[in-house]
Parts: structure tokens; C-alpha cells; sequence
């Protein structure tokens, strides 16, 4: 789940009426709950927030819909699936990824969960493409010093785990308009939408945005590494919960807070302009070098690729797979991710 998801459930029903139960209206009461809370004071606040928050839920839900079918993970798919092997030089590999997710292992130690056997997920990848020189058939002339394009993949991360792959999808959705929201916030410093520097509240904001992207809201996880435990994130949403109280509890301006709405529904009015995606799809011989020669034996990838623009910028190769809970071993540390965090 989301973490904004979860900050909405634990308002429970104080500030949501019984309309909220649609997908629009509880995609405002997020982006109320993500940017400022205050920001309910504001006459109108939902009415006027609700095309914009249309046309990101609208844009989240074709980035969702738009990814390709899930790619098996399943025992002994490494051995049938020459896509597979484009991503994973070794099977050992996939055991390594599926050790080492802290999400993974969290989602199926869940109570809730225990009866799941088989999981779908996100696979994060860092796809790097370059020009090498080799052998090569032309005509019927082997030749060598061939420029040719090969591809690797590294950096492989497994997020989201759910128990379907419609859940899965919008559980993207969701972490995509969360994105979204995250970036709105930003956009209040940058635009000057906020009260005087050296103000409380705007300190209180800067700390909102921090504690957000600490904890991996929206879709950061595809680029940075996941939380190392629980505790931390539970930490992290505590201090968002006492984040809200305090900016709850300061006096307001009621144009600075009109600017504020205003400014977050332009935003969130053009989400293509900090989402960005495409499905993408290549032929690779087993050397994963590209080829568009239909004769050659070669394994027909397909892959999504998702960019956010704005204060969070990152460029990343995805993926949904499937796999059995029976494949989970004991965690594992990461410790290349520890490594990059220091």
C-alpha cells in the first residue's frame, strides 16, 4: 500500500463523506492529505480540484493498463524462457533478487497473505544499451569489426508485491498518482506558493516533502532503495501524521491557501508532462545483441519504460513478474544498497 493510502485509512471517516468511497473523490482527499491539509479550508476545494484529479487518475490508469502481461519467474522458467535469460545472465540471479526483496518477504509474512502461493510484481531494471564491434553475417559473408548494439540490465529490484495482477496494476496506478502529488507539493516551493521563508508552515511543508520522499511515496522505489525495515517506515508515517498536526494547528491566509489549491491543480492537470512511459520491445540473439534480421534466432522482449520529470527525475526499465511463494528463501541483505545509501 501506498503511504498516502494508508494516511487516508487512518484519518478514518472524519474528513471524507460517504462519496468518498469513489475512486475520484478519494484521489482528492490524497492530494488534500499528500500536499496540506489545510488546503479543506479553502471553499470549493473539491469541486474545484476534481478535474485536474481526473485527468491524473485518467493518465496513472493508462500507465498502468499500458504495461505488458507479466513475465514468468516461475522454477525452471529461466531454462524455457530465452527472454528471461536477456535479463538474468544466470538463474542464481532471480533466487539473489527474490532474497534480497524486503517487500517481497514483508507481503508473505503478512497474515493475510499466508494463503497466497503465487505473487505478481514489479522488477525495477537499469537497461544499458552500447555500441560494440563483432562478427556478423552479411549475405552470405561472415565479416568481422561489425557495429552491432547489445543491451545488459543490473540493478534489479522487486516492488509492489500483490496477490493478482489486476491488484498489481492498480496498486502502479495508485503509487503513479502518488507521484503525481509528491510532485505538487515541490511545485508550491519552486512557484513561491507558500508563506514568507523562515516562516513556520513553510518550514512544516519542506518537512512534508522530505518525510515523502524518504519514504519512498509514488514510484522512487523503481530508482532508489526500498526502506531497510519496518519500524522506519512506520517512524516515517508517524512524523507525517505529527507533520499534519502541526500545520492544522497554525493560522492561516486564506489567499495564500487559494494559491496553494490552484497551483497544485495545475500540476496535477498535466501529468504527462512528469509521467512518461512507453512500451518498448526488442529482438536479442542469446549475446542480447538487437537484431531486426527475422531469420536470426532471437527472443522477443518486451519491456515499460518509466521517466518522471520535475523535482524527483529518474529514467527506469520495468517489468510485472510472476512467482510462487515456494521460490522465497531466507533474506538476504543487500548490502550494494546499503552502500549506496552511506
Amino acid at each position: 500500500m501506498s503511504i498516502l493510502n494508508w494516511l487516508i485509512r487512518s484519518e478514518g471517516s472524519q474528513h471524507t463523506p460517504a462519496a468518498s468511497k469513489t475512486r475520484v473523490a478519494t484521489a482528492i482527499e490524497l492530494a488534500v492529505l499528500g500536499i496540506d491539509t489545510r488546503l479543506r479550508l479553502v471553499k470549493g476545494y473539491a469541486r474545484r480540484l476534481l478535474p485536474a484529479v481526473e485527468a491524473a487518475l485518467a493518465h496513472c490508469s493508462c500507465l498502468a493498463a499500458a504495461i505488458p502481461d507479466p513475465i514468468d519467474l516461475l522454477p525452471d522458467a529461466w531454462n524455457r524462457d530465452s527472454s528471461l535469460r536477456a535479463l538474468f545472465v544466470q538463474p542464481g540471479e532471480i533466487d539473489e533478487l527474490l532474497g534480497r526483496s524486503l517487500e517481497l518477504h514483508a507481503f508473505a509474512e503478512q497474515p493475510a497473505h499466508i494463503g497466497t502461493e503465487e505473487i505478481c510484481a514489479v522488477i525495477s531494471l537499469l537497461r544499458t544499451e552500447q555500441n560494440v564491434l563483432g562478427w556478423a553475417c552479411q549475405g552470405d559473408t561472415l565479416q568481422k569489426d561489425v557495429v552491432q548494439r547489445t543491451v545488459s540490465f543490473s540493478r534489479h529490484r522487486l516492488l509492489v508485491p500483490s496477490e493478482s495482477e489486476a491488484e498489481l496494476r492498480r496498486e502502479i496506478e495508485w503509487r503513479a498518482y502518488e507521484q503525481l502529488v509528491v510532485e505538487a507539493l515541490g511545485c508550491l516551493f519552486r512557484s513561491g506558493a507558500t508563506e514568507q521563508p523562515g516562516e513556520r508552515v513553510n518550514a512544516l511543508l519542506r518537512e512534508r516533502l522530505h518525510l515523502l520522499q524518504r519514504s519512498r511515496a509514488g514510484l522512487a522505489a523503481l530508482q532508489q532503495p526500498p526502506l531497510a525495515d519496518e519500524s522506519t517506515f512506520r517512524s516515517l508515517r508517524q512524523q507525517l501524521v505529527e507533520n499534519a498536526g502541526q500545520l492544522a494547528s497554525l493560522r492561516h491566509h486564506t489567499d495564500t491557501l487559494e494559491e496553494q489549491l490552484e497551483r497544485a491543480a495545475q500540476v496535477l492537470a498535466r501529468p504527462a508532462d512528469i509521467i512518461m512511459f512507453a512500451r518498448t520491445e526488442d529482438r536479442l540473439t542469446s549475446l542480447n545483441i538487437i537484431t531486426d534480421d527475422e531469420a536470426c534466432v532471437a527472443a522477443r522482449l518486451r519491456l515499460f519504460e518509466i521517466a518522471v520529470r520535475g523535482g524527483q527525475s529518474f529514467a527506469r526499465t520495468t517489468a510485472m513478474v510472476r512467482l510462487s511463494r515456494r521460490q522465497l528463501k531466507p533474506r538476504r541483505m543487500d548490502f550494494s544498497a546499503v552502500e549506496r545509501c552511506l
